[in-house]
């Protein structure tokens, strides 16, 4: 070989070397600065949704925007990489500390971004909220109408409940029960009457407090008042017991010293 030919390849030989020498010492772009160089070392953290807003062709007054400045002391102008740390929070609560990479091409625009991490990129994506389990609709509840009927003799020229014979107390004591354990009370009718004995005016206020001694009655064992009227209505003429005042008469004319109660409701 000639001194000409084994120049050549000296050469060659040279510039190879170099050219691998410049590859090795070329940094990758998959490669991150170190956290410790940054003077942000601790992190930031960003606005998610600026983050999510981030792709290929943004200017760098863009990115400044959305990101603000780079956490490197790598310069604003004439640089084609920008390097951030971002703390990300999880689902859960925790926080993951992330290193952010924006590449520019020769006109200054983004071409690539990259995380440190393949979860950091998970960590800004918008999450979908939980389906939430259907709940069963309940049966709509089928209630029955019902009628509540009663009457309620008085002893002669009384209205207070002690006065109500046979076995009257018992009965109303049930009565107050059996409405108030209905599903749905509309109403209840309460009328009081008095016999044929004395003056109308008297017999019409005898009525009236029989009808209220009731109403009172089961008001205090729990039937709402809201839902009851009570009136009294008088005399009563149903019985035929022709004749004055006798101890005869007042007892035949038992059945029209009555208060009659009617109620309407559902269960």
């Amino acid at each position: 070989m000639n001194r000409k030919s084994s120049l050549a390849a000296c050469l060659l030989s040279l510039t190879m070397l170099f050219q691998a020498a410049a590859s090795a010492a070329a940094p990758s772009e998959e490669q991150f600065p170190d956290p410790a160089s940054s003077y942000r070392t601790e992190g930031l953290f960003p606005n998610v949704a600026n983050l999510r807003n981030m792709s290929n062709g943004l200017t760098k007054p863009q990115v400044l925007d959305l990101l603000g400045a780079p956490h490197f002391s790598e310069g604003l102008f004439g640089v084609r990489e920008w390097n951030y740390i971002f703390n990300l929070r999880d689902a859960d609560g925790s926080v993951t500390q992330c290193q952010y990479k924006v590449l520019y091409d020769d006109q200054a625009k983004v071409r690539r971004t990259l995380w440190n991490k393949p979860q950091c990129a998970d960590l800004i994506k918008e999450r979908q909220p939980q389906p939430v389990a259907a709940q069963p609709v309940p049966e709509p509840v089928k209630l029955q109408a019902v009628n509540v009927s009663d009457q309620f003799t008085f002893e002669f020229g009384q209205a207070d409940v002690a006065s109500l014979n046979d076995d009257g107390q018992a009965r109303l004591a049930r009565l107050a029960r059996d409405l108030r354990d209905l599903a749905q009370l509309d109403r209840v009718q309460i009328v009081g009457f008095a016999d044929r004995i004395g003056n109308a005016s008297a017999n019409q206020a005898l009525s009236q407090s029989r009808a209220d001694t009731v109403r009172d009655f089961l008001v205090a064992n729990g039937v709402p008042a809201a839902r009851i009227r009570a009136e009294g209505h008088g005399v009563k003429t149903r019985a035929q017991c022709p004749g004055p005042k006798s101890q005869a008469v007042i007892r035949c004319l038992k059945g029209d010293r009555q208060v009659s109660v009617e109620a309407v409701g559902a269960r």
